[in-house]
């Protein structure tokens, strides 16, 4: 893969993360919650920034291993089952290595602390905001497909002598 897309997917990620971060807040800031710029505040979006690049980028390494396995149909049933499911679970795994990252690596428990006090309510935030934002990128492209189809349909439909000049050889 080039390393352009890698760079193109991170900044997808980035900006994923920007928005998340900012409904967040937004959703904080109606619940009642007082927005204070300080040290917590950036610890919370650097968290965020965290779990959003990393989560976007495995899910995107997921999505270009799914195109190239469904390279001459993307849209058809069993890869979107395919990729929803595998999608779901390299969330899940992800956000686990995240999480032995943030209590191990930056808490300083241990492995048996860290097993003992895990919850799943740890996961469900980050797995609801997965499921939105898949949502969302899904019926993104399947919108952008959508409209690439019709326009192809439509055009060829009102110019087929186009299409007849153009390949023939």
């Amino acid at each position: 893969m080039k390393l352009k897309r890698h760079i193109r997917e991170i900044s997808k990620g980035i900006v994923l993360g920007i928005l998340v971060f900012a409904i967040l807040v937004v959703i904080g800031h109606f619940s009642g919650n007082k927005i204070s710029v300080d040290r917590q505040f950036w610890m919370r979006f650097a968290f965020t920034m965290l779990y959003s690049i990393t989560l976007y980028y495995a899910n995107a390494l997921t999505f270009m291993f799914l195109d190239k396995i469904y390279e001459k149909d993307r849209f058809q049933k069993r890869r979107l089952f395919v990729g929803f499911f595998l999608s779901f679970a390299i969330t899940l795994f992800v956000i686990f290595l995240l999480r032995i990252f943030e209590e191990i690596g930056l808490d300083n428990k241990t492995w048996t602390q860290f097993v003992s006090q895990e919850k799943p309510a740890y996961y469900t935030v980050a797995v609801i905001i997965f499921f939105f934002v898949s949502l969302f990128v899904h019926a993104f492209y399947f919108y952008k497909k959508f409209l690439s189809t019709r326009f192809s349909v439509i055009f060829f439909f009102h110019y087929p002598n186009l299409f007849v000049r153009l390949f023939h050889f």
